[in-house]
């Protein structure tokens, strides 16, 4: 994990799909071509799961991103991350 946060990039069938972290404030939010579809605080340590929706081509699309914790001693060392688009994992290059 960044010390300011963490982004990581994907792309499906030509959209921008972003998983970013934000430490100052606290948020992991999912987006798709810049457009926000869900977001959670991340203010205490947990497994979070994002959801939402997008439109390729007239046909609906669901993304799913995870965010879960690695802890060693019971401590949250860690987050692991990933996104699915209709049940597909998409591969994720960390920019930040």
């Amino acid at each position: 994990m960044g010390l300011t946060g963490d982004r990581y990039v994907g792309e499906v069938d030509g959209h921008t799909i972003e998983l970013v972290r934000n430490n100052w404030t606290k948020q992991l939010t999912l987006s798709v071509d810049g457009r926000e579809l869900a977001s959670e605080s991340t203010m205490f340590p947990h497994n979070i799961e994002l959801k939402g929706q997008f439109d390729h081509q007239g046909a609906r699309r669901t993304v799913v991103a995870h965010s879960t914790i690695k802890k060693i001693l019971g401590l949250p060392i860690d987050a692991d991350d990933g996104v699915e688009v209709d049940g597909t994992p998409v591969a994720l290059k960390k920019t930040k």
